[in-house]
């Protein structure tokens, strides 16, 4: 039960995480020129997502700490138990380190404003805590026992940002397009594609970093087909897979169908549901993959693990 609620609390992080970056990107890449930094309203739920964000960051990862209660044994009953583990081993010492930037993560997410410039300083270290945040995550996972360390931590890092920035960005989508569905936003429908075609040329290249970058991870820890079909960390694995054939299926559905009739200047009004049930669904996907990741952090790498063949041949 305890070790569910860690997983959980992981699980919740890694949102977090990604909604704070990815929220960011879309504000400053996708929508820079639509004329929105002077209208407070506007950038009010932004704000708000941040905060609840960062603050929900901080809570969960604490939540996370959760997880050691078994490995720890007696010694979870008393604080010196605690303090040995996080302070004398290296698990521990990296949750304190990722704990410390998320302390510093609400306040910056606090003073991070859109609609001021004054603010663009505490923007720009809001992103450098977060990706600090995930990167740091690399350090305790399994990458951390690599041959090659520096690699593996390199390559570790960038898919975890990427999948950050592209998971995180989808809720600002949302609000976007809900906004401009409902007359709430002021800027026209060409500037409303143009700032999605963004979003679709940069969540391409992000999916492109992200499945070369799993797919080279994954051939770090499966050597063999048994591997791989044989193991509960290959099963996880080609579950992944299939919600990401999901989230594919989903976006292309949206490349295909939305962005051309949005580009076309005519009365989008009735597709806008349909799109925002899309987004979504993808969402919905993303989030489920996740979920599969933390459940790979968690279990033995496939060629540290004992295959059970149950095919006839």
């Amino acid at each position: 039960m305890i070790e569910a609620i860690a997983g959980v609390c992981r699980w919740m992080v890694t949102i977090c995480s990604a909604v704070i970056i990815g929220t960011t990107l879309f504000r400053y890449f996708c929508l820079r020129d639509l004329g929105r930094d002077k209208d407070h309203r506007e950038t009010r739920s932004e704000r708000i997502l941040l905060l609840v964000s960062a603050v929900l960051l901080f809570l969960f990862h604490v939540g996370s700490l959760a997880g050691q209660y078994g490995a720890l044994g007696d010694r979870a009953l008393t604080l010196d138990g605690w303090v040995q583990f996080i302070f004398g081993t290296h698990a521990g010492r990296v949750w304190i380190w990722r704990a410390a930037v998320a302390i510093l993560v609400v306040p910056t997410a606090f003073l991070a404003r859109f609609d001021s410039p004054r603010h663009t300083i505490a923007i720009c270290l809001l992103v450098i805590l977060i990706v600090l945040y995930i990167g740091l995550g690399s350090w305790a996972g399994h990458a951390a026992g690599a041959e090659n360390l520096v690699a593996a931590l390199l390559l570790n890092m960038s898919h975890h940002i990427a999948v950050a920035l592209w998971v995180g960005a989808l809720p600002m989508w949302m609000i976007t397009v809900h906004r401009f569905s409902h007359r709430h936003a002021e800027y026209m429908q060409s500037n409303l594609f143009v700032a999605l075609m963004r979003f679709s040329h940069l969540a391409t290249g992000l999916m492109i970093v992200i499945v070369v970058s799993g797919t080279l991870m994954a051939g770090n820890y499966i050597e063999t087909e048994g591997d791989l079909f044989g193991t509960r960390y290959g099963a996880l694995l080609l579950f992944k897979l299939a919600l990401l054939c999901g989230v594919l299926l989903y976006a292309q559905r949206l490349r295909l169908e939305f962005l051309p009739a949005l580009r076309s200047e005519q009365d989008v009004a009735q597709i806008f549901p349909r799109a925002l049930r899309h987004v979504g669904a993808e969402m919905g996907f993303a989030f489920a993959m996740i979920g599969c990741a933390v459940c790979l952090s968690q279990t033995t790498p496939a060629a540290h693990d004992t295959a059970h063949w149950w095919m006839p041949f």
